[in-house]
């Protein structure tokens, strides 16, 4: 659960031209306490009134997009902005908050899988706390479009009366029905960055009797009430359920390997480092588990390898995923695998990493890190997978964070939505035996047996054919995306282009501009799309002789994603310094959102081709979705961030090609561009949702989507009979009402 993003239902608290960015380096708690929600200006109030009966003429108190930014949101009536920046073709809730995804599940038959998210909304309950985290779900057939559940489980019971937080849901558990094992919250605030409050998060049980769209809690006690006890905890939630052969195996099992069920809490060691918490199902009682150990403990903020591509371990994971997967997604003799938010190490966005390695026998059991790296590099978090057992893959989708420094989330009256959905397996590379490919970083060596070890293992003899199979996390977007391309209302190729030092200025339509910092160039494509709900891919070739070249560490090449008079965005790859980079001039103040370029780290291996070894290309796959930006590298990178273009026309989009002084005349500088496509207009993700904000309750309230119906799991107001208190910064709740407690 992530701190900056989760309410627990509460409220969380001029530019360049040409196409060219400026020149720019390359490169918060669970619950938090409710802050004022700002008044509703009187023209909002009048014009939601006047808007009940669905008129389509627009407000007057909608901002005129043509003219300059306002310098603070507060000018803005809330709402304002609701169509601004929204997605069309991504995850999201009607209004409010769509917070981690999690709880997912699908159905073995194949017929379709569960979707559902923290989902923050103000209740009006007589009586009740005003706001609420519960469980909204929507159906899917295809992992990409959806139909809306609403609430499947809500706060308001003796083991949750603040809260629901993440959870995993399996088919058949609890009396052979589908059964969620989630965390339940009793107190606020919750952040690594204060005291922990024993009892404050615990993990229960529901289960279903309509196959996911309602969650009914188990009437028992929380069947896992507390963390170690030798541990000063910095957090303690987020359960995940699994079963692995490998640790069967390591634990001492003999027989029905990949049949035990175990589950992981997410946590933290206060001082020492991140934690995972590993429980074990006793007799296949779904209320009794019993505590392993500490199969990963980290220090604090450690790195496992080079930084860059592995970025750090923080002081306390989040929203943890126990995998075993194959080359094709899912696979019960694969390579185990982790994935986990980690907190404490980045100032604006948590990192999302993974973690391959092996379960190893050791007091009792440990899970030995052989690689790291992360699963999406800016925006993307609180990461988790469901199981496609039609397809065999394991499909994975994140909270898509904003990028406001204030209070904007006010002014769409929404807050997130989900990344696109992605398919992760093992991603295999045969590649020369050198230096590169044997740094500890975010690949691991595969051996013959199939198992693997850390990239710097001395125990890998030189191999006798000169090269090395690499593993790492592979990740693409899921193949059902193709087909909607049909949907797209234009779609067109671009030439290819080649440029390099001596060509650009015999190239036509390229804008040139030199300065200081060098040579930029953007030349515009043939045509641009009118919005900014679009998918492209391309191809970009490097020259060999720039990879890892400090002489040329300016050197850059990309897209221009979007460009106007006064605004713009580039993609580009520094080869020098294997950085993927979002640069985002944006027209609005540094004050109001991040603007900070965005960076990850990407790898162009040299890679076998046949008795040869060619160089990889820089294959993109890019999704501009209103204010949303996913970019897709060689089924290995993911990067997501947020685009708050303001002028309806900053939508020029092109080849964008950087030169740093002096190298004018080398050719190892050139770069070419193939199979540039573009599909504008992106499929509608909820085809049987309103379109109308009236509809979707953005003018209801001050932030939310309407009053969900009364939760047939227990009511979502505090009973006194339970001695429930008030909740935020309240007196934390006990469980002497539980007999035996």
């Amino acid at each position: 659960m992530q701190i900056s993003s989760a309410f627990i239902g509460l409220v969380l608290a001029a530019g360049p031209t040409l196409g060219f960015p400026s020149p720019a380096a390359t490169g918060t708690d669970a619950i938090t306490n409710a802050t004022a929600i700002p008044s509703l200006p009187t023209a909002t109030q009048s014009v939601a009134n006047s808007t009940a009966s669905n008129t389509a003429s627009t407000p007057s108190w909608l901002p005129d997009f043509t003219q300059a930014p306002p310098a603070n949101f507060s000018s803005l009536a809330n709402g304002s902005l609701f169509s601004h920046w929204r997605p069309k073709a991504h995850f999201i809730h009607p209004s409010g908050l769509t917070g981690d995804p999690t709880s997912l599940w699908a159905d073995p038959k194949g017929t379709g899988a569960i979707i559902s998210t923290i989902y923050g909304y103000l209740r009006t309950v007589p009586g009740a706390s005003p706001f609420a985290n519960a469980l909204r779900a929507a159906k899917t057939n295809d992992y990409v479009t959806f139909e809306d559940w609403g609430v499947t489980i809500g706060p308001g019971g003796m083991n949750d009366p603040i809260a629901i937080f993440d959870g995993k849901a399996v088919p058949k558990g609890y009396k052979g029905l589908p059964t969620l094992i989630y965390s339940a919250i009793s107190y606020s605030p919750i952040s690594w960055r204060v005291p922990y409050v024993p009892g404050a998060e615990t993990q229960a049980l529901a289960y279903s009797e309509d196959k996911g769209k309602t969650w009914t809690k188990a009437p028992i006690p929380p069947i896992i009430r507390s963390p170690p006890a030798d541990v000063s905890v910095t957090g303690f939630r987020d359960p995940y359920m699994f079963q692995s052969k490998a640790l069967d195996r390591a634990m001492g099992l003999k027989s029905n390997l990949g049949q035990q069920w175990w589950a992981t809490v997410s946590s933290g060691d206060r001082g020492k480092g991140s934690r995972i918490f590993l429980y074990k199902q006793e007799g296949g009682d779904w209320t009794n588990w019993t505590y392993v150990g500490a199969p990963l403990a980290p220090e604090s903020n450690t790195t496992f390898g080079e930084y860059a591509f592995t970025g750090n371990d923080g002081v306390n994971f989040e929203c943890v995923t126990p995998l075993t997967l194959g080359q094709k997604g899912d696979d019960a003799n694969g390579i185990e695998v982790f994935t986990m938010g980690a907190e404490g190490n980045k100032s604006v966005h948590s990192w999302q990493l993974w973690k391959i390695g092996a379960w190893k026998p050791a007091s009792p059991v440990e899970f030995e890190v052989h690689a790291t790296g992360g699963l999406d590099w800016a925006a993307g978090y609180a990461c988790t997978g469901v199981e496609d057992y039609k397809g065999g893959r394991r499909i994975y989708t994140c909270m898509f964070t904003e990028d406001f420094v204030t209070d904007g989330k006010y002014k769409q009256e929404w807050q997130n939505s989900l990344t696109l959905s992605r398919e992760v397996f093992i991603k295999e590379l045969v590649v020369p035996d050198n230096a590169l490919a044997r740094t500890r970083a975010s690949w691991a060596i595969k051996l013959s047996n199939g198992s693997t070890v850390a990239a710097d293992s001395p125990a890998v003899p030189k191999s006798k054919d000169g090269t090395l199979t690499l593993v790492t996390l592979g990740q693409r977007p899921v193949n059902e995306l193709y087909a909607l391309r049909k949907k797209a209302s234009a779609s067109w190729k671009e030439s290819n282009m080649k440029l390099s030092p001596k060509t650009v200025d015999q190239t036509r339509g390229a804008q040139i501009k030199k300065d200081s910092n060098g040579t930029h160039v953007f030349v515009p494509f043939s045509r641009s799309p009118s919005g900014r709900h679009w998918e492209m891919e391309a191809t970009l070739k490097f020259n060999f002789k720039v990879l890892r070249n400090v002489n040329v560490s300016d050197f850059a090449a990309g897209i221009t994603l979007m460009s106007g008079s006064n605004e713009s965005a580039v993609f580009s790859y520094q080869p020098a310094k294997e950085n993927v980079m979002i640069t985002r001039d944006l027209a609005l103040s540094s004050d109001l959102i991040y603007k900070d370029p965005q960076n990850g780290t990407l790898r162009l291996w040299d890679v076998k081709d046949g008795k040869s070894f060619s160089t990889q290309s820089l294959n993109v796959r890019i999704f501009m979705d209103g204010s949303a930006l996913e970019v897709f590298i060689n089924d290995v990178f993911a990067l997501s961030t947020r685009l708050y273009y303001w002028y309806p026309n900053s939508t020029q989009m092109g080849f964008w090609y950087h030169l740093p002084q002096g190298s004018a005349e080398d050719d190892m500088l050139s770069v070419s561009w193939s199979n540039v496509q573009v599909w504008e207009g992106l499929f509608d993700a909820y085809p049987k949702r309103s379109k109308n904000p009236v509809d979707l309750g953005v003018y209801d309230s001050p932030i939310g989507y309407p009053q969900p119906p009364a939760n047939p799991n227990g009511p979502l107001y505090y009973d006194d009979s339970y001695n429930i208190p008030s909740g935020v910064n309240g007196s934390r709740w006990s469980f002497q009402t539980w007999e035996g407690a």
